[in-house]
């Protein structure tokens, strides 16, 4: 007898062989199957095949034994379940084959045990299949496919996947009967390289168009499927959804691709130090191009391999102090080197912590204010070189106007002085021009000297003790004849609780009421103005009101700076000498402001503050009477 298939005994087999008689008696039984059972052969020999087998314990062995000569399985394999020596049982394969030699009948028994899955098989039923579990409970895609790439078998989840309730649907399809074109083909012609160089593919990522233009990924590895014969008859593969996965791994590369595009092209130096020996990891086109170094030859080193030791050691401790404190740190300026030369940087540092929370990394933006620095440099340098001009000019002005109002006074006392004499009428309307004259060239003078004396720091303010009605007196007859000229009235109301005995400086006071009422003399074509004088906080403040009685007061938000100039024009500066501008050395002296607007053929108010304290009451300068508005409205008109 000579077995067929995988039961085929040789020289070498580990396969038991037993020859038993027509009775069923072991006549012969190699060492293999002895020690299946569990026995030695010396001990197996002219012992019932019952001993090991026991379903041939009846009396018609050759009977029992028929149905195992003929074939059952592949290549007459039949399961048994023998009994090993300890009594535990045993499940195996055995094919069964007859001889004939001389007039007895031998049978030959093959006996090999089960393989593991056989006995998963013993386990869960001979019915057992193990592929269709897998098939049908994988959530993977499990296909097997011909030679041709037709489907011959695909598992549940790979026909849900198709849209199919029944996997057998799908049988003789291809995968242009499910996918587009894109991945049909190139799937088809993978497979087709497949079975001609039978190279597996292993965890290869593939892209599945849709015909109604879905996208998914899958992950897959491949093999050739052979036959017994080792020949390739088709492939099988599984293959996993990563959808989600890929879509995320995209979004990602974008994202990165987006932030790295934003590092690249920062018009700053940013790098990235690692925590341990901070060394660089990552430096921009702006930092390569700062240093003058290629990025290839930054990368993996730290500053020690560029900078002096001194610079390194600056650089090292400061990025130590960053990963120690766990926060920003901003160095405004710090200098290096490089192949351009010096350099000045203003740095901000910050580490980045892992998922610990420790610090992996450090990164750092350097801007270069090389240039910044040096225009502020010379911007100082420029600056002080005018502020030094300016207080040369401002000195000399001081030095020039003093030096001429000191003649212009001595050309006016002297025409004073001839004034008092007998003139002819011709002669003293001469003299009265050039007194008038000199009086307006020395007021130039005064302001001149007044503003150079403000830009040269040299103004002080007077505090002596003043009777304010007189002064206000005198100042308002000075201006009375101009606003007769005009035909206008002039006013000036001193409220009663207003002090009469106070300490400042009268001479500035009189040169705002001036200034103050000039302008709104020059600037009223007709109507009146008026200044009244109250107190606040036992100060005294000073109001200056012109215009026409019957137009309502514009609000507070109309008013202007008085001391700019702005609303003049140019016609009317050169009509008037007197303008706003006269104000600005007695305005901006004591640090506060004057304001005032002008608008025609309307009543305006001019709100003027300036502090008085109260004082002992001093020497009138004109004890032989007092004003006559001490505090009532009265009009001085016409040269009053």
């Amino acid at each position: 007898m000579q077995p067929n298939g995988p039961m085929r005994p040789g020289a070498d087999t580990a396969d038991g062989i037993v020859t038993v008689n027509d009775q069923g008696v072991i006549e012969s039984v190699n060492v293999s199957a002895a020690h299946l059972f569990g026995y030695s052969v010396e001990e197996l020999a002219g012992c019932k095949l019952s001993l090991l087998l026991p379903v041939f314990a009846s009396d018609r062995f050759d009977c029992r034994l028929a149905p195992y000569v003929q074939p059952a399985g592949p290549a007459g394999q039949h399961r048994f379940e023998g009994r090993h020596k300890n009594g535990s049982p045993i499940a195996g394969e055995m094919v069964a084959g007859q001889m004939q030699v001389g007039e007895r009948r031998l049978f030959t028994l093959l006996l090999r045990e089960a393989k593991p899955a056989s006995r998963a098989e013993a386990v869960l039923g001979e019915d057992c299949d193990l592929l269709a579990i897998l098939l049908d409970n994988l959530p993977d895609s499990i296909y097997f496919k011909d030679v041709a790439s037709r489907f011959i078998r695909i598992s549940k989840a790979c026909a849900a996947k198709f849209g199919l309730t029944n996997p057998d649907d799908a049988v003789g399809k291809t995968d242009f009967d499910f996918f587009g074109e894109e991945h049909a083909r190139q799937a088809y012609e993978d497979e087709q390289q497949m079975i001609r160089t039978g190279e597996a593919a292993m965890a290869l990522e593939e892209k599945e168009t849709y015909p109604d233009g879905r996208v998914t990924w899958c992950s897959s590895t491949k093999m050739p499927l052979r036959d017994r014969q080792g020949r390739a008859i088709g492939t099988f593969g599984i293959s996993r959804d990563i959808t989600e996965r890929k879509n995320a791994t995209l979004e990602l590369q974008k994202v990165t691709r987006f932030l790295d595009s934003i590092v690249e092209n920062l018009p700053i130096m940013l790098f990235i130090k690692d925590a341990v020996h901070l060394r660089f990891e990552r430096l921009n086109k702006a930092g390569e191009e700062l240093l003058g170094i290629p990025r290839e030859r930054v990368l993996g080193k730290n500053d020690y391999d560029f900078f002096p030791k001194a610079e390194a050691d600056f650089f090292s401790a400061k990025d130590r102090d960053v990963l120690r404190g766990k926060q920003l740190v901003d160095i405004p300026e710090e200098e290096i080197v490089t192949t351009h030369g010096k350099r000045f940087l203003h740095t901000r540092k910050i580490p980045l912590m892992d998922e610990d929370g420790r610090a992996a990394h450090l990164v750092g933006i350097s801007e270069d204010i090389t240039l910044a620095k040096e225009a502020a440099q010379d911007l100082q340098k420029a600056k002080d070189a005018a502020e030094a001009a300016s207080q040369s000019k401002s000195e000399f002005l001081a030095n020039v106007s003093h030096e001429i109002r000191t003649p212009m006074n001595g050309i006016i006392g002297m025409t004073e002085l001839a004034l008092d004499t007998d003139l002819k009428p011709d002669q003293r309307e001469y003299l009265n021009m050039v007194k008038a004259s000199a009086d307006a060239l020395l007021d130039v003078i005064n302001d001149i000297l007044d503003f150079s004396k403000i830009e040269a720091g040299k103004l002080d303010l007077d505090n002596s003790p003043f009777a304010l009605r007189d002064s206000l007196g005198d100042t308002m007859k000075t201006l009375a004849l101009r606003a007769h000229k005009k035909g206008l009235e002039l006013a000036c109301h001193v409220l009663p609780e207003v002090p009469d005995h106070l300490m400042g400086d009268s001479g500035r006071l009189r040169q705002i009421i001036v200034n103050l009422v000039g302008n709104a003399v020059k600037f009223t074509d007709s109507g009146e103005v008026v200044v009244t004088v109250g107190s606040v906080c036992q100060s005294a403040i000073l109001c200056a009101r012109y215009g026409h009685r019957h137009s309502a007061t514009p609000p507070a938000s109309d008013f202007r700076p008085l001391c700019s100039g702005r609303w003049l024009d140019h016609t009317q500066i050169r009509r008037h000498r007197t303008g706003p501008g006269d104000l600005r050395p007695a305005c901006g002296a004591d640090g506060r402001s004057h304001y005032g607007r002008k608008r025609a053929r309307r009543r305006e108010h001019v709100p003027l503050q300036r502090p008085f304290r109260s004082g002992d009451r001093p020497a009138r300068a004109n004890p032989g009477g007092a004003p006559p508005w001490p505090g009532e409205f009265a009009r001085p008109g016409g040269r009053r």
